[in-house]
């Protein structure tokens, strides 16, 4: 159960990464800050993707 919830961080990350790159290759430099906001909201999900797999009912730790 536990290696399934981190194979699920891994793949998580890994779009990460890839939603990182595909923001970089269409948009570039044309949006500037904006760009810089966008990629900030995106690794605020990732965090709380990886908080919600590994985070209990109410908070508590999953992992014991």
């Amino acid at each position: 159960m536990v290696l399934g919830r981190i194979i699920a961080a891994i793949i998580a990350v890994l779009a990460f990464i890839v939603a990182w790159r595909l923001l970089d290759v269409f948009l570039g430099f044309s949006f500037g800050i904006l760009l810089w906001v966008i990629k900030a909201l995106l690794f605020l999900v990732l965090l709380y993707v990886v908080y919600r797999l590994f985070a209990g009912r109410r908070g508590q730790p999953y992992l014991r």
